[in-house]
Parts: C-alpha cells; structure tokens; sequence
C-alpha cells in the first residue's frame, strides 16, 4: 500500500509488476527467486488480488477512485538472470548473465512462462475488466529475443487445446529498449530498440487484432559508456551524457 500511496501522492501512475518468488513456493531450496513458483496458481492468485485491491473494482475508496490499471507479469522472461527453469538448463549459465545470481544455470522457457500468463490474465480480467496486462518487459536479445519470445507464447498459446480456444493472455507487450552500448538505430543483434520493429511484425502476422495492441517501452537507455557482463557492445557508438536526453525522443 505505501508504495502506491507514495506514487499517488506525487501524480504519478503505476506500473505494478507481480514478479519472483518467495522462497516458499519453491521445493527446492537451491533455486532462486527468479525461478518460478512450483505452483503457478498460487502466482495467479496473488496477481488476482492485486488487481482486487488495487484496480477500478477495489473496495477501498482511495485506490478505487485512483485505480492501478497496468499490470506487467514478470521481469525480463527471457533472459537467464530473471527467469530461470528447471527444463532450461545449461553449465555455462551458471551465475552468468548480468552479474544475476543462477547458481544451477538453469534458464527461461517460453512454454513455462506461457502458462504463467494465461493462468492469471482471466482472473485478472474478471476482478477488473479495464485491468491493461502486458508481457513482462522483454530484455536485451541474450538468451531469447524478444521477437522469439512473443513468437513462442502465440505458438504455445494456439497449439495447446485448453488455451487455443481462450483468448490470448495479454493485451500488449513491454519491451526494455535498451540499446547496450550501440546508437539506438543501429541494428545489431544486441540492440532490443531497434527490434522492436520485429516483435510488431510478429503480431501482424497472426491477426488483425493483434498486430494493433500496443507495444510499451517500460525500461530504457542509451549507454554513456561501453561496459557489458554480457560482453557485447559496439564499443564506437557509447554516447555522451549530453546526446543521451536526444536518444529518448527516439
């Protein structure tokens, strides 16, 4: 509460984020929090009365006339450091990748995450019908690119019988438009702005409505400097710190 108490009293709006686990909705004791729960219902849950409180439904006066509406499931899915599954494991990802903690290398799963959304949207919806939930902001292109990700969900979604007949679990996408050390517009493999463009072709390419949900820029930067855990940069485009207020009208 006094988190979104302190937002409100300051004009601003919400962005709330229901992501990582606590330690006791995971069996084994070795994981991290960025391992998801053993049980998604009980991540479902928690999302659900979240948007209970805190939505256009809520019984409290102050959040119901101030509503949170927009609601992003997760961190960084597809990247190793904030989404890390047992199914998905690699020795190399051992604590690597963003200087995360990963102490068994295990790593993200569009078809586990899949299921982490299509669990809570429906009940999100239902406690508060103008809820607007987006896929957790995808990150720099590393494990999983963006473009992949979505991709993948819309595959899982459709091809698995008990989701393909509901609608799809999201009504937009974030993305973390980090450029990592490169100009903005300068493609490069690790450069998610400038691939924004192919997550917006990825969702024409299933329908009408799809390819019309928006896509938020919910994390951003342009480097002033070329430094990277990942070891990927273009060490001649770090910009300045008096060009980088420029890049954000990109």
């Amino acid at each position: 509460d006094s988190a979104v108490d302190r937002a409100h009293a300051r004009g601003l709006k919400v962005i709330a984020m229901p992501t990582y686990s606590p330690n006791w909705t995971r069996a084994d004791t070795r994981t991290t929090d960025k391992s998801p729960p053993d049980d998604l219902n009980q991540y479902a849950q928690f999302a659900e009365a979240a948007v209970r409180r805190y939505g256009s439904n809520s019984t409290i006066t102050k959040y119901r006339n101030n509503p949170v509406l927009h609601w992003e499931l997760w961190n960084e899915p597809n990247l190793r450091c904030f989404w890390q599954d047992p199914s998905n494991q690699k020795p190399e990802w051992v604590n690597t990748g963003g200087g995360c903690l990963n102490p068994l290398g295990y790593g993200p799963s569009v078809g586990k995450y899949t299921e982490l959304l299509e669990l809570p949207y429906p009940r999100m919806k239902l406690a508060d019908p103008n809820a607007f939930v987006m896929v957790g902001g995808l990150a720099v292109p590393i494990d999983i690119s963006p473009r992949d990700f979505v991709a993948g969900i819309y595959y899982v979604h459709f091809a698995t019988p008990e989701y393909a007949s509901k609608p799809v679990p999201f009504d937009g996408v974030a993305v973390h438009v980090y450029s990592s050390g490169s100009h903005p517009l300068t493609y490069q493999s690790w450069n998610a702005f400038v691939q924004v463009d192919d997550v917006r072709r990825v969702m024409e390419s299933i329908s009408p409505a799809e390819g019309q949900k928006p896509i938020w820029g919910t994390e951003a930067s342009y480097s002033t400097v070329c430094s990277s855990s990942y070891k990927v940069c273009d060490i001649a485009e770090p910009t300045s710190d008096g060009k980088q207020p420029q890049s954000t009208l990109l």
